[in-house]
Order: C-alpha cells, then sequence, then structure tokens
C-alpha cells in the first residue's frame, strides 16, 4: 500500500502522530524510501505494535481491507 493508506490504517486503529512519527514509522516500514508499505513489513511492523492488543488474522485482515483484498 502506499504511504498514505498506510497513514490511514493507522490513523483507523487509533495512531494519533504528527509528520515527524509518521516519518519515523515510515523508515522503519520503507527502508528504502520507495513511498510504499510491503505487505511483510505491514505484518512486521502491526504485529510488534500490536502484540498485546491485536492477533495476526486481525493485523492481515486489516491490511486486506486497505489494500481492497489484494
Amino acid at each position: 500500500m502506499d504511504a498514505e493508506d498506510f497513514r490511514t490504517c493507522l490513523i483507523s486503529m487509533g495512531y494519533n502522530m504528527g509528520e515527524v512519527e509518521f516519518a519515523r514509522i515510515m523508515s522503519i516500514v520503507d527502508p528504502n524510501r520507495l513511498g510504499v508499505v510491503t505487505f511483510q513489513a505491514f505484518i512486521d511492523f502491526m504485529s510488534r505494535e500490536t502484540a498485546d492488543t491485536d492477533t495476526a488474522d486481525q493485523v492481515v485482515a486489516s491490511f486486506k481491507v486497505l489494500a481492497g483484498d489484494k
């Protein structure tokens, strides 16, 4: 997904962040600065961030919704 879709996903999951924090997160999930978040990068990041609240299946479902079930 692109960076804006990723931001929308984070906001929908309750993350409130400014530009600096979002840039920090993007540097983690998009280290090559391609402007996209791969499925694996999304899963890795969200699994770390939501370890106490969501299961891996919930994280995958969130990605699929935002990626148009692709």
